[in-house]
């Protein structure tokens, strides 16, 4: 068994209501474009994706403080301060503990490296210029940042590994997702809110900080949040149009890194996932 990067607590809101002797949900896989009905403890996890102690701390911290809030939500029960504080911290430790993130750190690691070893080097050149080198111990020196960057190239230092597999938010984040103006809707169908291996979605062109951000966090079948910075927030369980569920489905879609998770095998799904460009569809309340 691997450690699950979509927690199967949180999958559970998801799963297959008709089976009740086993937590089985469906699982759309955007590479092969199929259906598979799965067991929750067998899907949306990998072997040593985290730590040991990562992933002890995800559960004790993170998750379990969470945990209870999922389930008083899905019971569609108002929550308090305090357990919005600490939804808050699990939905934004679910921005940075996906593959999605980890695939992206992994493909800027090595320009980060490159700009980093251009900064000493213009240092180094700096300094000699200045007359706080000599000649002969600033070419050493540049020597020294080029074997340093071909070595880094063909293997990342352990360390800049280490934080590329941490599944930790920046205080940033936390702030921000803490700070956004919250509405939980609810749908009794007939379509339903669906979720994925990235079920914390947002624009990226807008990113989450800025006025026109929007943050859609699925909470089960029935319920979800929807983030933001326009005004008048409730904190009540509102239920919302189809067109409202439907246009969270597409998101939470499009944005899947591979896996998106259905209370059953949606026929609609494969089409909607023939789009994947971000259509930025604003959602204004009233």
């Amino acid at each position: 068994m691997g450690h699950h990067y979509t927690p199967q607590k949180y999958l559970e809101g998801f799963r297959d209501r008709k089976r009740v002797d086993l937590p089985m949900i469906w699982q759309f896989d955007k590479k092969k474009v199929n259906w598979a009905f799965a067991s929750i403890k067998n899907v949306a996890n990998e072997k040593g994706f985290y730590t040991v102690e990562d992933e002890r701390l995800l559960s004790a911290k993170v998750e379990g403080p969470a945990n209870p809030i999922l389930d008083k939500l899905r019971a569609r029960k108002t929550i308090s301060d305090a357990e919005r504080k600490a939804l808050a911290d699990y939905i934004a430790t679910m921005l940075t503990r996906i593959p999605r993130l980890r695939g992206i750190r992994e493909d800027i690691a090595p320009q980060a490296l490159k700009e980093s070893c251009d900064d000493y080097c213009e240092l180094v050149r700096n300094l000699a210029r200045s007359g706080l080198l000599t000649e002969s111990e600033a070419k050493a020196k540049l020597d020294e940042a080029d074997e340093f960057e071909r070595r880094a190239k063909a293997n990342i230092p352990e360390v800049l590994s280490e934080h590329i597999k941490r599944p930790w938010p920046t205080a940033r984040i936390l702030e921000i997702v803490g700070s956004m103006a919250w509405r939980f809707v609810a749908t009794s169908g007939p379509s339903y809110f669906l979720t994925s291996d990235d079920p914390a979605s947002f624009f990226h062109s807008f990113g989450l900080g800025t006025p026109k951000a929007e943050l859609i966090f699925p909470i089960s079948s029935e319920v979800a949040l929807h983030a933001g910075w326009q005004d008048r927030p409730w904190r009540d369980i509102r239920p919302v149009k189809q067109v409202i569920v439907k246009e969270f489905n597409r998101r939470i879609a499009l944005g899947a890194s591979r896996f998106v998770f259905y209370h059953e095998e949606a026929s609609w799904l494969p089409e909607v996932m023939k789009n994947r460009i971000e259509q930025l569809n604003r959602i204004e309340w009233t």
